[in-house]
């Protein structure tokens, strides 16, 4: 059937058994295999997890920065010059703040 369709639609028979299997999957009539509903929450905790990666690594080398300084985090004054010109990458930091480092530092994201 998927090799008749290919012909008269022109997508490869593997498309159409591709997708044909994904369409039975989403039914319920096969139970191996990611739904389409589970494939797109894969995706989005994909980046959230990214995301979230992303922030961490940031949150490090603003920990880092802090802590070559001498000074808790709590007790620090931000000079936004000297982030700036921090070679630790901080320049992302402060761009693209997350609502975490918004509430410690007291900055607003843009």
């Amino acid at each position: 059937m998927p090799e008749e369709l290919s012909r008269e639609f022109e997508p490869t028979a593997q498309f159409i058994a591709n997708w044909v299997r994904q369409l039975d999957r989403d039914s319920g009539k096969r139970s191996y295999g990611a739904t389409t509903a589970e494939r797109e929450e894969l995706d989005r905790l994909r980046r959230v997890n990214q995301r979230l990666r992303y922030e961490l690594d940031n949150l490090s080398k603003a920990a880092a920065w802090f802590a070559r300084n001498g000074l808790p985090l709590q007790d620090q004054h931000i000079d936004l010059a000297q982030l700036r010109d921090d070679h630790f990458g901080l320049v992302a930091l402060l761009r693209y703040p997350s609502p975490s480092v918004c509430q410690e530092t007291g900055f607003r994201a843009g």
